[in-house]
Formats: structure tokens, sequence, C-alpha cells
């Protein structure tokens, strides 16, 4: 029995010795392969710039509709699509005004006197329709221009089925960098 337990403890001591000698190797190795091991690096830097759009001081304005009871009355809403001089790159934007078109409303949208945009179509209920405009501003001027958008129910259409309807349209002013 006691050869055994010396025999079995010196393979004990054989497979300890070898196993701190690979460890002592493989750090050995580490050290000269390493030489050979390049390392590169390489870098980009870009700086995103601030704009702004503002329409009367928020993102997005909704109209109040409720001025417009039925066929035969309109509202003309006046609006400023406003941008800082402190933009630090030429932007185009588009102001666009959405409606949820369950009303048969003619929108006209104009830039002081002159109409820029026009519809009477009307398109069947449920479908969104989208009116824009847009233009351009360069680095570091300032924006401020006075929009209307007349809404008007045309007096021809006066079906019932219009009676317990709601419409919704707002406004809003997208903005894009210009490279």
């Amino acid at each position: 029995m006691l050869k055994k337990m010396v025999k079995d403890s010196f393979l004990l001591r054989a497979v300890m010795i070898l196993l701190a000698l690979l460890l002592v190797s493989m750090y050995i190795a580490s050290g000269y392969l390493a030489k050979f091991i390049t390392s590169a690096g390489d870098g980009d830097g870009a700086r995103v710039a601030s704009f702004a759009f503002n329409v009367n001081n928020n993102d997005t304005i909704t109209l109040d509709l409720s001025s417009i009871t039925g066929p035969g009355t309109s509202q003309t809403y006046n609006f400023t699509v406003t941008s800082p001089n402190t933009n630090e790159v030429a932007r185009d934007y588009e102001v666009v005004v959405n409606t949820t078109n369950n009303l048969p409303l003619t929108l006209t949208l104009s830039e002081g006197v002159t109409t820029l945009d026009a519809t009477s179509e009307t398109v069947a209920t449920g479908i969104a329709y989208e009116l824009s405009t847009n233009g351009s501003v360069g680095v570091g001027t300032a924006l401020s221009k006075s929009y209307s958008l007349t809404v008007a129910w045309p007096s021809n259409q006066s079906s019932l089925d219009y009676s317990k309807v709601v419409g919704a349209i707002s406004i809003s002013v997208i903005g894009e960098q210009v490279d």
C-alpha cells in the first residue's frame, strides 16, 4: 500500500511539474510572439451641426376647427415659421399641412398675398391629405416667414353624412440639412 501511495504521489508531482513547465513556456513564448504582432489605428471625426425650425414656437400645431360649423363657413389661420440665425448649416424646410380629410374642406396655403398651393378636390372620407410648400435658408441666416391657411367648407357639400364626423388639421415644419 505504501508503494502505491508513493507511486500516486510521484505521478501527481510529475503532472504538477509538467503543468508548471507548460505555463512558464507559454508565458515565455507569448513574449517572443508579441514582437511580431503589429497594430494600427485610424479615426475620423465628424461634428453634427444644429438647426431648428418652429411653427408659432412649437414643433407642430393643431388647428381648432370649431368655427367651421358647416357648409359655407371658412376660417383663416395665420402662423409664422421661424428659425434662429444661430444655425450652423444651410437647411431646407418644408411646411406640411396634414388633414384627416373626413370633411370636404378646401385648403389654401398662402405666403403673404401669394397662394402657394390650393386644392378644391374632395377625397373619399378617411383618407389623409397633405398640402405642402418648401424653402431654403443659408448658414447663419434667420428665418421668419408668415403664412396663412384658409380652410373652407364649400356650400355645395351639405350631406348629412358629415353631421357627426370630426376633422383634424395639423401644421408641421420638417427641416433637413443641406450638404
